[in-house]
């Protein structure tokens, strides 16, 4: 397993997670099959397009829901 599934891996158990561990909602929302984020939770590869809308989900997930540091 190299690192980037490694990665991927991580980021679609932590996305099941703020989606109440409902892969099909969760594959709906990322446009792509649901036997994609099976691979990526077994560590397998995955298409590069796949990867890309994982990775773009999380990084705009944590964007939007970041803690608010500026002291208000």
């Amino acid at each position: 397993m190299t690192s980037q599934q490694t990665y991927l891996q991580e980021m679609v158990s932590a996305m099941l997670s703020w989606n109440q561990f409902d892969i099909y909602y969760l594959a709906k929302r990322l446009c792509i099959p649901h036997m994609m984020l099976c691979r990526a939770l077994r560590g397998q590869t995955i298409p590069s397009d796949c990867s890309y809308r994982i990775l773009c989900y999380y990084l705009a997930h944590h964007l939007t829901a970041g803690v608010d540091h500026r002291g208000t």
